[in-house]
């Protein structure tokens, strides 16, 4: 597939390859934030009413999830985190990981057994027809984003935190400090 993105690197120096690597995650963990407070202003001010806005919220929580699991899937070139060490001083935050891993797995990605919709069919036999009914559920675990907020935060900080020690560690190689450019 041909790459479609495309930057203006003047000085590229293998050298702070290491670094660039937490870009994509640093990136990941904000869209997953940014998303995660979408659905928190949208929740509040929509009533779910119709389909496109109940469609919409589960977009933007199918981008959360997606988000979220891009810092811990496996990629070539990229980091790829271990909830082990993430969540190392924060164990209690594990099985919300691991909701998140079960939604994105079984809701997002895949059209598995998550719990959150549900389709049934109402069969009426009449004597000359039959009559069906086709009706399908759609749940939003509302109840569960303040949880979520928690496990992107502390994943947020220890990236910042990686990302610091990544940079000083070379700053020490190099004999320099290395300074990051806003923007």
């Amino acid at each position: 597939m041909k790459q479609l993105a495309s930057l203006d690197i003047e000085n590229h120096d293998s050298r702070f390859d290491r670094i660039n690597r937490w870009t994509a995650v640093m990136m990941q963990v904000y869209a997953a934030k940014a998303y995660l407070r979408f659905l928190g202003e949208y929740t509040h001010k929509q009533h779910f009413s119709d389909m496109d806005s109940i469609l919409r919220h589960q977009g933007y929580f199918y981008c959360f999830l997606n988000s979220y699991w891009k810092c811990f899937g496996q990629s070539k070139g990229k980091r790829t985190l271990m909830a082990s060490k993430v969540f190392s001083t924060t164990p209690e935050l594990i099985p919300i990981h691991e909701r998140i891993e079960s939604l994105r797995h079984e809701a997002a990605a895949h059209n598995g057994q998550s719990g959150l919709d549900l389709s049934g069919i109402d069969v009426s036999e009449h004597d000359s027809h039959f009559q069906i009914k086709q009706s399908y559920a759609i749940a939003l675990p509302l109840n569960e984003y303040a949880e979520y907020k928690k496990a992107i935060t502390q994943v947020d900080e220890y990236v910042v935190d990686e990302l610091h020690r990544s940079k000083e560690s070379l700053s020490r190689t190099l004999g320099k400090p290395i300074i990051t450019e806003e923007g």
